[in-house]
C-alpha cells in the first residue's frame, strides 16, 4: 500500500529526465502522435487556436516521402563544382554562407519583422575531395570542413558530404589518414562497405 505510493512517487521523479516518455506506460515502445503537453494545451487553448504552441520534440518518420508540393515551393540552390575558381572550397563556402545570410537562416542574427524563421538549409556535397574540386593545396579541404562546421553551429542547417570510395582503397585493410583526418572533422560518420 503506502510502500507502492512511495516507489511510484520516486520512479516518477525519476522520470523527470526522460520527460518525453514520462506518458507512456511502463513496456510501451513507442511515441504517442501528440505529446501529453500539446494535448493539454489543445484542450486548454480551444477557444483560440493561434495561442497552441508547437511542441518542442515532435515525431520524425524517415520511412516517409516529403510531399512534391512542398518540393516545389522549396527554394533549392545548385552549386556545380566545376564551374567554381580555382579554389572550389573557398568558393563553394561563400556561396553557402550568402545562401544562408540572404534567407536569413543565421541564428545569431535576428531576422527582419517581415521574414518568419521556419525553414532550415539542408546541404548536400557530392563526391568531395575528387580531382573535379580544384584546390592549391590539400589541406584546404580540411580548411573548409573546418570553416563549415562553424558556419553550420550558428545556422538553422545540416549537411551530408559523400566521399568518393576509391579515396578508401589502399594497401592496408585500414582507410589512410587522409580519410581519417576527413572523418575527424565531421560530427558523424557513416560507412558502407559491401559484402562482396
Amino acid at each position: 500500500g503506502v510502500d507502492d505510493d512511495d516507489n511510484t512517487t520516486e520512479l516518477e521523479e525519476k522520470m523527470t529526465i526522460a520527460w518525453r516518455y514520462k506518458g507512456l506506460k511502463k513496456f510501451e515502445s513507442s511515441v504517442k502522435s501528440k505529446p501529453l503537453l500539446l494535448n493539454k494545451q489543445i484542450s486548454s487553448n480551444e477557444t483560440n487556436p493561434h495561442q497552441i504552441e508547437k511542441p518542442f520534440c515532435s515525431t520524425f518518420d524517415l520511412t516517409k516521402s516529403i510531399p512534391q508540393n512542398i518540393m516545389d515551393n522549396a527554394l533549392m540552390t545548385l552549386i556545380n563544382v566545376n564551374e567554381l575558381s580555382e579554389n572550389s572550397y573557398h568558393t563553394l563556402l561563400d556561396r553557402i554562407r550568402n545562401v544562408i545570410e540572404e534567407n536569413h537562416l543565421n541564428s545569431l542574427l535576428v531576422p527582419p519583422s517581415n521574414v518568419e524563421r521556419n525553414n532550415a538549409i539542408r546541404i548536400g556535397i557530392h563526391s568531395i575531395a575528387s580531382p573535379s574540386w580544384q584546390s592549391r593545396s590539400s589541406h584546404d579541404i580540411f580548411a573548409f570542413l573546418h570553416a563549415l562546421r562553424g558556419l553550420l553551429r550558428f545556422s538553422f542547417g545540416a549537411a551530408v558530404i559523400t566521399i568518393p570510395a576509391y579515396l578508401y582503397t589502399s594497401s592496408s585493410s585500414e582507410p589512410c589518414s587522409f580519410i581519417r583526418r576527413i572523418e575527424h572533422m565531421c560530427d558523424a560518420v557513416v560507412e558502407v562497405e559491401s559484402f562482396a
